[in-house]
């Protein structure tokens, strides 16, 4: 996204757009001073930053951001691009097709889910139903220990 606005600043600087920078939580938010660089560069940007609540559900900020994208008009008239894990993907696309967006115009990178947050079960039965895998330990791989009687001479 960064390199699309970049070269939207450097072509079309008088370019209006808006952009949703979507978190997971308030530190995972990355790279803002320089979407804020780009904003002065583009001043028809408009940008706006969302996170889960705090004390809420991680995913979360997907329904939020899917309010907000419900709140704006002209979906049709609108080229989307997007960035996410693929669980993140899957939703927005269902929502801005929901909004009148032709599926020819919504453009995607799909990224990793990163760290432990890979899969994320967002309910008690979900997390039930696809408990995480056990680290078991293995005995095995340990190194071999001296005898005491070694480690006491």
């Amino acid at each position: 996204m960064k390199a699309l606005l970049e070269e939207a600043a450097a072509a079309e600087p008088e370019l209006e757009g808006r952009l949703f920078v979507v978190a997971r939580a308030k530190e995972f938010l990355y790279g803002r001073e320089e979407t804020e660089l780009l904003r002065k560069r583009l001043p028809g940007l408009r940008v706006t930053y969302i996170t889960a609540a705090p004390g809420r559900r991680r995913d979360q900020a997907t329904e939020r951001l899917v309010h907000a994208l419900r709140a704006c008009e002209q979906w049709p008239a609108h080229d989307v691009y997007l960035a996410g894990p693929p669980g993140f993907l899957t939703e927005v696309v269902e929502a801005v097709e929901e909004l009148g967006t032709d599926p020819a115009r919504i453009h995607h990178d799909t990224l990793p889910a990163v760290g432990r947050f890979r899969s994320r079960p967002s309910t008690a039965a979900e997390r039930l139903l696809g408990p995480p895998q056990l680290r078991w330990h293995n005995p095995e791989a340990r190194a071999p220990r001296e005898p005491r009687e070694a480690r006491e001479a």
